[in-house]
């Protein structure tokens, strides 16, 4: 079973993409394989409520995953509001999806 490929976005519409700070394939049960994607970044008061997508997609069953996030920035000490991540201004953060599809249970 191939390596997903994963890629990172930020915007509604796929606006910018993002490259990895790593990736990594391990093996899974069943004779699968985990890739994982890491994405860093320094977040300003301007990322507030900013959309990051995470999209897996394996060409072999040409199928893929997404998972969505909006960002919450904390700057002097105050949170905005509206968002479902968080952390500190100028603090870096580790944004982490991983894939793990068993192409034994996915149905073309």
């Amino acid at each position: 079973n191939p390596a997903a490929n994963i890629t990172w976005w930020k915007g509604k519409k796929n606006d910018v993409q993002l490259t990895p700070t790593t990736v990594s394939v391990s093996p899974a049960e069943h004779g699968g394989v985990i890739t994982k994607a890491t994405f860093t970044m320094e977040a300003t008061p301007d990322d507030d409520g900013s959309m990051y997508i995470c999209q897996a997609t394996n060409e072999a069953i040409q199928q893929s995953v997404h998972d969505t996030i909006f960002l919450s920035v904390f700057c002097n000490g105050r949170r905005f509001p509206d968002s479902n991540f968080s952390f500190q201004q100028s603090r870096s953060a580790n944004l982490q999806a991983s894939s793990k599809l068993d192409t034994a249970r996915v149905q073309a």
